[in-house]
């Protein structure tokens, strides 16, 4: 639900300079932004140093994986928390929470919305592969879609509900804080469990194939539910 005391600032397409600008006028407090305009606005912020962006709270960051270094940047230039996010039509939803530690903020897209989700990394005989190991995102939960429509594609769930997502994860954190922030699950070594995504081939027919061995995005996945 939407405050009455909201308001969204549209801008023109593709200048970052402009954007800067709205931010500075409107004082806007909140964005998304894909990680390239996040790039564009850090350039756009060194040349033009002058824009009085301190209302700017959370710049929200999806769509792709954003690079450790470009998140710690963002955070440190525009003075603000940035919030990675990872989700799809299907129904998941992560993002990474306001007090997460910074650096787990930079490694990772965040964990499930709901704590009904749970997930799974498999290898091609869906079985479950050890910490550090790429394998398949599989997801279920209360949002997640169980069917497509006219019984489309049903290889596309597992026998026990899970939805195939063809992305590639990999647990393992390298950089973990030393006291996890609420919600993030500790290994017993002390470290945490994020999710990083890596684009697999695409299922649909008609469609072009992400390289795998390009990232796509990063996620990680709270305690108690992954599997």
């Amino acid at each position: 639900m939407v405050r009455q005391d909201v308001r969204a600032v549209l801008g023109p397409v593709g200048d970052p300079g402009v954007a800067l600008e709205l931010i500075e006028r409107e004082r806007v407090t909140h964005c998304a932004l894909t990680p390239a305009v996040a790039r564009q606005w850090l350039g756009a912020r060194a040349a033009r140093p002058g824009h009085d962006l301190s209302s700017l709270r959370v710049p929200q960051v999806g769509g792709a994986r954003l690079g450790e270094d470009t998140a710690a940047r963002l955070a440190e230039v525009f003075a603000c928390r940035v919030q990675q996010v990872y989700g799809m039509s299907e129904g998941l939803l992560n993002l990474t929470r306001l007090d997460d530690p910074p650096r787990a903020v930079a490694a990772a897209q965040g964990r499930p919305a709901s704590p009904g989700d749970e997930t799974r990394v498999v290898d091609g005989e869906g079985r479950p592969v050890a910490d550090g190991e790429t394998g398949e995102l599989l997801v279920r939960g209360p949002g997640v879609i169980t069917a497509y429509h006219g019984g489309a594609e049903p290889d596309a769930f597992t026998p026990d509900g899970f939805l195939r997502t063809s992305d590639l994860a990999l647990r393992g954190c390298r950089h973990p804080p030393a006291r996890p922030a609420p919600g993030w699950h500790a290994t017993p070594g002390g470290g945490l469990l994020p999710v990083r995504l890596r684009a697999a081939p695409h299922r649909h027919e008609g469609t072009e194939p992400f390289p795998a061995a390009s990232p796509k995005a990063r996620m990680s996945v709270g305690p108690g539910r992954d599997q």
